[in-house]
């Protein structure tokens, strides 16, 4: 996602991921790394200290990328220290919650749920979602948005 926002967007954008911060390394918009325990599996920032910093933001939006969509179990992450920050980034989002998935992350569950089906507006995800799922989540409310391959830069 980072990638594709445009340099002049008149954004700022609070991240707990590593890897996105050094995608954004000279992106023309303001970014800021919340901080936290390093989580090797997931080069994210977690913990205590990264929600105390998130306690200082409203989102008008928020994008997360989770491990696991189902409809029964909503979004799911194998990290407790990484759900709490990722649910207390929802409670603090004004606007939209944007899921980021790939159709391999449908019918799977992690761990621990950050959000229910209902929590979220709209999920980002590629042309392989089944059909099916692509129904359900639309009677559930959320738009299914589909990244095509054919736009994504390498």
């Amino acid at each position: 996602m980072i990638r594709h926002i445009r340099d002049n967007a008149g954004i700022t954008i609070f991240s707990n991921n590593v890897y996105a911060a050094l995608e954004m390394g000279q992106a023309g918009f303001k970014h800021h790394l919340i901080g936290g325990e390093f989580q090797p599996h997931s080069n994210s920032l977690a913990g205590r200290f990264a929600i105390e910093n998130l306690s200082q933001v409203y989102a008008n939006k928020a994008i997360l990328g989770v491990d696991g969509v189902s409809l029964h179990h909503g979004c799911t992450v194998p990290s407790n220290l990484e759900a709490e920050v990722i649910k207390h980034m929802i409670e603090r989002t004004r606007g939209k919650i944007f899921i980021v998935a790939d159709s391999s992350k449908w019918g799977v569950v992690a761990n621990f749920q950050i959000a229910t089906i209902d929590q979220i507006d709209k999920l980002i995800t590629d042309e392989e979602l089944d059909p099916a799922a692509t129904e359900a989540l639309t009677a559930s409310s959320v738009e299914c948005l589909i990244a095509s391959a054919r736009s994504i830069k390498a």
